[in-house]
């Protein structure tokens, strides 16, 4: 198989769809009817790589795929984080390993606490050894939430036709209400430790159920946008 063959395959891996026909065409072109006649095979083809090479850099490191790429990292980030604190809580056999201070912050509505528990890191080889109870995951009030705030942010796009900061503003803030909503609770009721866990879960098992799908139609937004901007 020439080389040619192989430079336009990996250019239409890299540049839009809609893109590849005039690209590889034109450089297809310039390959055959000036770069092989004037400089013969072998340089012809170190600048044919070269030439594909930087054409594929060019998309590739594009701003809309540089913004892809650090939502995608934020939101498995922020998934594993959450995934990894609810299947380490489930499995919490003793309480007394965390401390009064610990819970005293915790029923006063400051859950986050515990991403920034050294010693739940430090068990992450411990959690994944675990048989998985998949029931755990399944929260129906929280399940609601997400269905309602999922269907709800896509009717929205569908009518309205957000812009890329609108959508992100208005799903941060559909995946942080449930997090608002039980803080609330914490703060202005008197939650016992037996009744956070219900609580907790409407909280964070929202997050997990919302993060990736949000996620995903943020960079659906951001391909398909005229400016990554607006």
């Amino acid at each position: 198989m020439s080389i040619l063959i192989w430079c336009k395959w990996l250019l239409r891996l890299c540049i839009p769809n809609h893109l590849n026909s005039d690209i590889c065409g034109d450089l297809e072109e310039e390959y055959i009817t000036i770069t092989l006649p004037i400089y013969g095979k072998p340089k012809a083809d170190r600048l044919l790589i070269k030439h594909t090479m930087e054409i594929c850099t060019h998309f590739i490191f594009s701003t809309k795929n540089l913004l892809s790429f650090l939502v995608s990292v934020v939101a498995v980030s922020i998934f594993f984080t959450m995934a990894i604190s609810v299947f380490w809580l489930s499995n919490l056999a003793d309480i007394s390993v965390l401390s009064d201070a610990f819970w005293q912050q915790w029923l006063a509505g400051n859950t986050y606490q515990i991403f920034f528990e050294t010693l739940l890191w430090q068990s992450i080889p411990q959690i994944f050894a675990q048989p998985i109870d998949w029931s755990m995951w399944l929260y129906k009030p929280a399940l609601i939430y997400a269905l309602i705030a999922y269907y709800f942010l896509y009717k929205v796009c569908v009518i309205t036709k957000l812009s890329i900061i609108k959508y992100l503003l208005i799903a941060l803030t559909v995946i942080i209400l449930p997090y608002f909503f039980g803080t609330a609770l914490f703060l202005f009721m008197d939650i016992k430790m037996n009744e956070s866990g219900p609580i907790v879960a409407f909280m964070w098992l929202n997050t997990l159920y919302l993060i990736i799908p949000f996620s995903y139609q943020l960079i659906s937004k951001i391909k398909t946008s005229n400016s990554c901007f607006l």
